[in-house]
């Protein structure tokens, strides 16, 4: 009996804490790109907007039971290095709310130098 209680109060915390997450999204890869989030209401519709230097992409999704979501962008390949300027913002219907950001490489973006005269 103490293992069913057990048990359960397991589950039950197990529960609780990942109603309680924050929403969060990163990019796990940038060729093609593709955008994890977890922390969500459960099958919660999240619109997703992924923007960088001449790029901008929307997508509506339904998030899991568990409040995960994998976005795979199927044909949009960003740079290794350079220039990005990367922002990946994802709201909720719910209200749940998460943005990643990949800055510009202050060097890679700078505008080209005339040449020494």
């Amino acid at each position: 009996m103490t293992t069913l209680a057990t048990t359960t109060l397991l589950a039950l915390a197990l529960l609780v804490s990942g109603a309680t997450a924050k929403p969060r999204v990163w990019v796990t890869s940038k060729q093609p790109v593709v955008v994890r989030g977890t922390g969500f209401h459960p099958v919660e519709r999240v619109g997703l907007t992924l923007t960088a230097k001449g790029l901008e992409k929307h997508r509506v999704l339904r998030v899991s039971r568990t409040g995960a979501f994998t976005a795979r962008f199927t044909g949009t390949d960003l740079p290794a290095k350079g220039c990005l300027g990367l922002v990946v913002r994802a709201v909720g219907a719910a209200g749940s709310k998460a943005t990643f950001r990949l800055p510009d490489n202050a060097v890679d973006c700078a505008p080209p130098q005339p040449p020494d005269s």
